[in-house]
């Protein structure tokens, strides 16, 4: 009996050790999760953010920057990022007191946020919405043509190349915000060799800002030579020509930010055009140009004008001339007829053989 109440006693220590134990643990546990702003004096910043279509903005990075980051020197802490849930929401539980600019990128549809001197000194709940971006636009006098550096805005991290373009710069991709100081820092200087490229600008979504940016005019000369060997001898009229563009001749990416209208001109008179293909990727643009008439001392010309919307045009290809080769079977690889009403274009074959061959 004895041996029996000992061992009853020595389970019942051993039951209250655990207890003990455990509810050191869970004290401990309590004190951890609520430290960090209760009892470290840190304040928490959580949020809820949404896209413009009001979906959640799921898996965007979010960050907070302190109002004296430089992008250039500085690199912003791992604890200053976070991501969304797949709800939109995120948190941060370890910002000092201070004044911020809270950031947000979606990448699936581009949409940003950005909201400066925001100041943080308990805890904040923030709901917000990611917009698509907006374009500045700005002319510079003191740049030359395809000098390249980049676009800052103190206390974010945004940074944006840029280059010079028909004395035209073009910022893309900014939050829509409201900019105190956009500032410009040529490649390879340091900021202090840099300048203030705007003041006091507002963005706004899917918009470009425009700032002493004049419209743009684009002209291009078609060199006109006979091919060696040439054996014509009139004078060519109502022929289309096919004219190709590519990227050595014009700027793609600038020409796909822009609207205006090309026209075509033989002297000073407008000819027939349309585009036959735009392929912003290959960068190349094939127009068709009818040319009315056409000597060798002739000058064509293609001309972009931006801001002037798309007119009517005659028909490149009008029905009432057809251009139509007629070879007879027995004229094996002689002179090539033209069956035009015109009736001047002799031509001859090329690369012609004879073939077996049926007509049904």
């Amino acid at each position: 009996m004895a041996y029996r109440t000992q061992r009853s006693c020595l389970i019942n220590r051993a039951w209250v050790y655990i207890l003990l134990i455990f509810l050191t643990c869970l004290g401990c546990s309590d004190q951890h999760a609520g430290g960090n702003s209760a009892e470290s004096g840190n304040p928490e910043l959580a949020g809820i953010l949404m896209l413009k279509g009001k979906e959640p903005a799921g898996l965007a990075r979010v960050q907070c920057v302190p109002s004296d980051f430089n992008v250039m020197y500085d690199t912003l802490p791992l604890s200053f990022k976070t991501k969304t849930d797949s709800l939109g929401h995120f948190s941060f539980d370890s910002l000092p007191k201070g004044e911020f600019s809270l950031e947000a990128y979606h990448q699936a549809s581009g949409e940003r946020l950005l909201i400066q001197n925001l100041e943080i000194t308990e805890d904040s709940v923030i709901e917000e919405n990611l917009l698509p971006t907006g374009v500045l636009r700005i002319g510079v006098e003191d740049l030359e043509e395809n000098d390249s550096g980049f676009v800052i805005l103190q206390g974010t991290t945004l940074y944006r190349p840029v280059t010079v373009k028909y004395g035209t710069l073009f910022v893309d991709s900014l939050p829509v915000a409201d900019y105190d100081s956009l500032v410009y820092v040529p490649f390879g200087e340091s900021l202090e060799n840099g300048f203030t490229l705007a003041r006091d600008v507002t963005i706004a979504s899917g918009d470009t800002l425009k700032i002493n940016a004049s419209l743009l005019s684009l002209s291009l000369i078609a060199p006109l030579k006979y091919p060696d060997g040439d054996t014509l001898n009139s004078v060519i009229r109502d022929i289309p020509l096919a004219f190709r563009i590519d990227s050595t001749l014009i700027d793609f990416d600038l020409l796909s930010r822009l609207s205006g209208r090309w026209t075509a001109m033989r002297g000073e008179f407008d000819l027939p055009i349309s585009v036959a293909r735009y392929d912003i990727i290959s960068k190349e643009m094939v127009f068709w140009i009818r040319v009315d008439s056409l000597l060798v001392e002739d000058t064509l010309s293609l001309h972009f004008n931006e801001g002037l919307s798309t007119i009517y045009a005659k028909d490149v290809f009008p029905e009432s001339a057809g251009y139509i080769a007629v070879w007879h079977f027995d004229e094996g690889d002689s002179l090539v007829e033209d069956a035009t009403e015109l009736k001047q274009f002799p031509g001859v074959s090329n690369d012609v053989r004879e073939e077996p061959g049926s007509v049904g």
